[in-house]
């Protein structure tokens, strides 16, 4: 219904993004009625993406997660290896909210960027492919031991005692150049492609980006916290969009290195 803050999906009651309802809207002499791009594409099991830097949106469903057109395309991709760091596992459950613990989420979105970055040539090693404890001391020793070029750490975030509080960070430590180069190349990106608020560029003492021997960041892709956002970072095509955000930024870092 028109200016009302929710919507019926199959006959069920579903609240709108900010509660912004559908509106009539006037262009070239013609009443339209416009609705969330977003929250129609979410219902239809896609995601929807805004790219500021062309003023466009596009949409890519679970199954394609189509990358726009500008994707940074890989040279020699053969020459470097990416390791990539799923956040907790095993006992190490993370945060948890609504019966949903980061490190599902975490090693989701991380098996589908290595998904990505191996189509594109890259080698890819991983610090846990499934659910178990690995040491923090162990992941980056893993990442040292096979000479990787770049390390990125994914996790989501959370935040006690707000649970409005949403968006994207990227950290790296403090007095690493290489490393707030290659998290400004992945904020970007993660942001562009998922829509999510840019939280910016963080800096943080955190074991996983001080101790290995490589360009170092730790992406948190959302709060779990905020049930909108613990919504779309459990959604396969919204995790699609953050694998190709983290891929692009990624690939643009190491193009910088040919």
């Amino acid at each position: 219904p028109l200016g009302s803050p929710t919507a019926l999906v199959n006959g069920r009651s579903v609240s709108l993004p900010d509660g912004i309802g559908a509106s009539i809207v006037r262009r070239g002499g013609v009443s339209c009625t416009m609705a969330p791009l977003r929250f129609v594409a979410e219902q239809l099991g896609a995601a929807a993406a805004w790219d500021g830097a062309t003023s466009s949106a596009w949409i890519a469903s679970a199954e394609s997660a189509a990358a726009p057109e500008d994707f940074a395309l890989p040279r020699s991709p053969g020459r470097f290896t990416i390791a990539i760091d799923p956040g907790h596992g095993g006992s190490a459950t993370g945060a948890s909210y609504q019966g949903v613990a980061e490190k599902e989420i975490n090693l989701a979105v991380a098996l589908l960027l290595r998904q990505r970055l191996e189509a594109l040539g890259y080698r890819v090693i991983m610090t846990r492919q499934d659910d178990r404890d690995v040491g923090l001391y162990e992941r980056c020793a893993i990442a040292n031991t096979a000479g990787a070029d770049i390390f990125i750490s994914v996790h989501a975030n959370a935040a006690v005692n707000n649970s409005a509080f949403q968006g994207l960070y990227t950290y790296h430590y403090p007095t690493s150049v290489r490393g707030s180069e290659l998290a400004r190349t992945i904020q970007g990106p993660a942001c562009a492609l998922t829509g999510a608020i840019d939280r910016g560029i963080a800096l943080d003492n955190f074991v996983v980006v001080r101790e290995t021997a490589m360009p170092a960041v730790l992406v948190e892709t959302g709060f779990m916290s905020s049930p909108q956002e613990l919504s779309r970072l459990t959604d396969p095509a919204y995790q699609n969009c953050l694998a190709w955000g983290i891929a692009e930024g990624a690939v643009r870092y190491l193009n910088t290195l040919t």
